[in-house]
């Protein structure tokens, strides 16, 4: 993107609200933000059985999934004799995993100053979503 040879950024949606907030996996709310700071325009894919009717505001109402820590500061594997060994890959830090985040669609202004305007939905990450994987 910062060499211009992004044309278009276009990601997927897990949940998306009736009013047009975008759920995702952690990592959509940067890609918004670079196409942003470099002028891209930024589209979501949105399947209609996405769309869930019954959640108008995915900030207050999706809650962000948080998994074990240990699936990022653990890695398991097998050693040079065979054994089956897990070792600790963030020695001193404890590890978290959040699953998704919210990104905010059109509608109005956000504490957390992401801004709701009167166009499709932006990207951002949520979790909570049912069949998630």
């Amino acid at each position: 993107m910062q060499h211009g040879k992004v044309d278009l950024c276009i990601v997927g949606t897990d949940r998306t609200t009736a009013t047009g907030d975008v759920c995702n996996k952690i990592g959509t709310y940067l890609k918004a933000l670079a196409a942003h700071d470099n002028g891209v325009p930024f589209y979501v894919g949105l399947p209609s059985p996405t769309i869930d009717w019954t959640i108008g505001d995915g900030v207050r109402e999706i809650p962000i999934e948080e998994r074990d820590g240990r699936e990022v500061s653990e890695l398991t594997g097998r050693t040079a004799d065979g054994r089956i060994e897990t070792v600790r890959v963030t020695p001193g830090q404890p590890g978290r995993q959040l699953r998704l985040r919210r990104h905010p669609g059109p509608a109005g202004d956000r504490p957390d100053h992401r801004t709701r305007a009167s166009a499709p939905p932006r990207a951002t990450d949520c979790s909570g979503v049912p069949g998630a994987g």
